[in-house]
């Protein structure tokens, strides 16, 4: 027979153990009523008492004094064993709990979660620290976010406090207890702190904000605060050393940065975002501690009547001309009153134009009057890329009708640092994409020029509005008009431009791929004496609905053949396709016998989605090296 376990034994001996205290608690109990029984106490007058009757009654009373405290050492024997089997009971508890709690951790050990090593696991506190950081949620509600993961077990929570990079970041929706514990958690590392403006149900009041600042600025490698706190002009906050301060997204509406701003030393200060309003009377970009900004982001809400324009791009390019080191440039700027026009005549004389000789990306938001005047006044390289997103107000915009003229020579001519003149710059663009996004609200246009790298666009334009179709008939007339040049060698339309604007001649032109549109739109611009677009050799065609259902009967034929018809007229006239390309666009074989039929010497290729990507990523390939 198989012996007893250890855990068996200890257990009967523990179970006999209680049985017999029970038994004497039980026999005490028993007792109590025999003693108390044989107490017989005398009730004899006292007035005929004896020498005898008194010892008799003194003896009674010794042994009732006795029998009572019999029954109170009784009492005292069951407290003591209630006692010790309750004490018995709690420590067989304790060690059934204690071996539930080996039984869960074995378990766990046994869960492949549970087997990845410790560095693959700060791998994944650190990825869930970068997306779900601690917030403030609802009426005074914060969730602690990525916190979470130090509450799901023991091991987790060991792994995620001794590592000290999960909390170099400091949010202020956690409040002024935890940012020091997280201060005190990240031991020496640099913090990346995060003190944006708290939504108004935030239980913490924003001044310790300014004392955290001022005690942790020399070990912050990053700070994006909202400086405008009630108590700033009594604090050192802004005026202590940023040894290692790397990036500063401040948000302030003072009427200027002090001159001991950041105690005037933050050496490795490269990355600046501003954002401020029309109480702050000068962009701060002449301190000395800006000298070495790579990255520079301003953003400014104002209204010209209090704050021209004039001034603030005046301010701008100062700042601008004493960063010889900037290499990436946005500037968003938000026009309260458009009615107000900025003073062009006034920044001409008073600013020339400022050269940029490192810069690799410039970003522009604003009005196209206030943009032009910032793309006229700063000039880059020949391999910087640009980004223009131009604001059409409609309710109140003076050029809603009519965009000015000079806008995309202005575009171009701020790509090349020493371009004569807009012919020039528009001359070195190749290649032209202009499509619409937004259900058609915003039109993108973007070109490409021989000087390019990495086969990226040169120039990307919006036009973004919120009444259709007045970007797209605005913006894309002009846009090809002024790219009308012998140069441009490859013209993408990605939505329906051919019905607001017809296709200007380019000679140059031998690639043409149109996308969304309708073949009738296609053929009417295609269809000209004499021909526009003499050169074009490739012509692809996505989604374009070539076999539409015609509107009167009978026509379904001439609907069919409309483009093959218009393409065949256009080689009569000497101007024959080398390649058609069709994909998605519903044609049968039958279509594409009759069409090559019909193009002699024409290459009729129906595509699909896979042909057309890898297609598109060999004409990428090609662009990259130079082809």
């Amino acid at each position: 027979m198989q012996a007893n376990s250890p855990v068996t034994d200890s257990k009967r001996s523990q179970c006999q153990h209680s049985i017999l205290e029970r038994r004497d608690i039980n026999t005490a109990r028993d007792r109590i009523p025999q003693v108390e029984a044989g107490v017989h106490l005398p009730f004899s007058n006292t007035a005929h008492a004896t020498v005898e009757s008194i010892d008799d009654a003194e003896r009674a009373l010794g042994d009732a004094q006795a029998a009572h405290r019999a029954r109170l050492q009784a009492e005292d024997a069951i407290a003591r064993a209630t006692e010790e089997v309750r004490n018995t009971h709690a420590i067989d508890d304790e060690a059934m709990s204690a071996a539930r709690r080996a039984l869960r951790l074995q378990r766990n050990s046994l869960l492949p979660v549970a087997r990845l090593p410790p560095e693959i696991l700060r791998s994944i506190f650190t990825f869930c620290s970068d997306i779900d950081h601690p917030r403030i949620e609802g009426w005074r509600s914060t969730c602690i976010g990525w916190l979470t993961v130090t509450q799901i077990c023991r091991r987790w929570r060991s792994v995620a406090l001794e590592h000290p990079g999960l909390w170099t970041h400091v949010y202020s929706s956690l409040g002024p207890v935890w940012a020091d514990v997280f201060v005190e958690r990240a031991l020496g590392m640099p913090l990346a702190v995060h003190f944006p403006r708290d939504p108004p149900e935030s239980p913490f009041s924003p001044d310790w904000q300014l004392r955290f600042l001022a005690k942790n600025m020399s070990r912050t490698a990053y700070l994006d605060v909202d400086a405008k706190f009630s108590s700033y002009s009594g604090s050192n906050a802004f005026t202590t050393d940023a040894p290692l301060l790397h990036t500063l997204k401040l948000t302030a509406n003072w009427m200027s940065l002090p001159d001991d701003f950041l105690g005037g030393h933050a050496p490795v200060l490269r990355d600046f975002h501003f954002h401020f309003s029309t109480d702050t009377i000068a962009v701060p970009l002449t301190l000395p501690i800006f000298a070495r900004l790579t990255s520079l982001y301003v953003h400014s809400t104002y209204d010209p009547e209090e704050y021209p324009f004039e001034d603030l791009l005046i301010d701008l390019l100062d700042g601008l001309e004493v960063l010889h080191e900037l290499e990436r440039l946005t500037v968003d700027f938000v026009n309260e009153n458009e009615n107000v026009l900025a003073a062009v005549e006034q920044v001409q004389e008073h600013r020339s134009v400022v050269a940029l000789a490192k810069l690799t990306y410039l970003e522009v938001t604003a009005s196209p009057p206030d943009a032009v005047m910032v793309i006229s006044h700063i000039s880059l390289p020949a391999h910087a890329a640009v980004s223009y997103n131009l604001k059409l107000y409609t309710e109140y915009f003076p050029f809603t009708e009519h965009l000015p003229d000079h806008i995309f020579p202005t575009i171009l001519a701020s790509v090349h640092c020493h371009a004569d003149s807009a012919a020039q710059s528009a001359g070195a663009v190749t290649s032209l994409h202009i499509r619409t996004v937004n259900l058609g609200r915003e039109v993108v246009i973007t070109a490409r020029t021989d000087a390019t790298h990495m086969h990226e666009p040169a120039v990307t334009v919006r036009f973004f509005d919120y009444t259709w179709p007045a970007p797209l008939a605005l913006s894309a007339p002009v846009a090809l008009a002024a790219l009308a040049s012998a140069h441009l060698r490859e013209l993408t339309l990605d939505c329906d431009v051919l019905a607001h604007c017809p296709l200007a001649n380019m000679p140059a032109l031998r690639h043409l791929v149109v996308k969304g549109a309708a073949a009738a739109a296609l053929c009417v611009n295609l269809d000209s004496v004499p021909p526009v677009l003499p050169g074009l050799a490739v012509l692809e065609i996505v989604d374009v609905d070539i076999l539409a259902e015609p509107e009167d009967e009978g026509m379904e034929g001439e609907t069919m053949w409309l483009l093959p018809r218009t393409l065949a007229a256009r080689a009569e006239a000497g101007c024959r396709l080398e390649e058609l390309d069709v994909t998605r666009c519903d044609v049968d074989a039958a279509w594409v016998v009759r069409a090559q039929e019909m193009l002699p010497g024409t290459q009729v290729r129906v595509r699909s989605d896979q042909d057309a990507r890898e297609r598109a990523n060999k004409r990428v390939e090609e662009r990259a090296e130079g082809g």
